[in-house]
């Protein structure tokens, strides 16, 4: 499937507040597709989604969406972060602390933190 056509499927799903189907494709997609898909997403929609991983305790998608975005949509995303409400924020720091987020995902949220 093209990236376009991905990235367009995934503008539909953030559109219509589909957030927690957004995280789902993060580990089934290619990363250049992944990286098309954010590119195209609002700070605000990038909020949604991060906020549906912490809601639907999504750790595997999490790691999955952070290792595979490409350094601009990964600098997006850890500016999300760092703007996250204060309780969804800490929710992702203890899962990082029980070892339960990958190495990336860890490291992204530590870097956050450091932003706050």
């Amino acid at each position: 499937m093209p990236v376009a056509t991905v990235a367009d499927i995934a503008s539909a799903l953030l559109e219509g507040g589909e957030y927690a189907a957004m995280v789902g494709f993060a580990g089934v997609i290619t990363p250049e597709m992944l990286s098309a898909a954010v590119g195209r997403a609002t700070d605000g929609q990038l909020a949604g989604v991060l906020s549906a991983v912490v809601s639907g305790e999504m750790w595997v998608e999490f790691d999955h969406l952070v290792e595979g975005l490409d350094e601009p949509g990964r600098a997006r995303l850890l500016t999300v972060l760092g703007a996250l409400p204060s309780d969804a924020f800490s929710r992702l720091q203890a899962v990082g602390g029980a070892r339960r987020l990958g190495a990336e995902a860890s490291e992204l949220v530590g870097a956050a933190a450091a932003l706050r």
